[in-house]
């Protein structure tokens, strides 16, 4: 259940302050380099996969307690509970998931925001791509998106929308408008 805490990201780096002022400025160099916007958006960490033991492990013999397919998602940096999965769950590290903005950045486009919701269980990219006017005089930009969660809420996903992602309810629109 979303609360008012966690439909505003927990880290958030762009080149415009947004309504819920949780922000870092970017900067030129993250426009253009998708580690360096990690570090400033704050999801540079990894994830891993840990099996949570049997809650009754003592009510077995030595060496007869079943292995349970019960896992938690934990960030390594600071060990925070991320979400929980089975052991067939394949761990994307934001690193390798985000690492095509590479050629993004090749082909002249620059990040406009990166951040993360829930301590980093969803993150996200949003990078201009291009700007079109709906009537003369009223422009509107463009965004090819990235977002991937690490709690099961989102599969790693690539899409462009009109909408920025900048809280909950705008990733939510700009996931319906992809």
């Amino acid at each position: 259940k979303m609360t008012t805490e966690n439909r505003i990201p927990t880290s958030f780096a762009g080149n415009t302050q947004p309504w819920h002022r949780v922000w870092k400025k970017m900067s030129d160099d993250a426009q253009t380099d998708y580690r360096v916007a990690m570090d400033e958006g704050g999801i540079n960490f990894k994830v891993g996969k840990v099996q949570m033991p049997h809650p009754f492990a003592d009510k077995f013999e030595e060496g007869k307690v079943p292995q349970l397919n019960n896992y938690g998602l934990f960030r390594l940096d600071n060990y925070a509970e991320l979400g929980k999965c089975s052991s067939e769950y394949e761990v994307i590290d934001n690193e390798i998931a985000f690492n095509f903005m590479e050629e993004l950045m090749d082909e002249g486009l620059r990040i406009d925001s990166c951040g993360s919701f829930q301590n980093g269980a969803v993150v996200f990219f949003n990078v201009k791509t291009y700007e079109s006017e709906i009537v003369p005089g009223d422009p509107m930009q463009h965004y090819l998106q990235a977002v991937t969660s690490h709690s099961g809420r989102y599969s790693l996903d690539f899409f462009s929308s009109g909408t920025q992602i900048w809280c909950s309810n705008s990733l939510k629109k700009a996931i319906k408008d992809a």
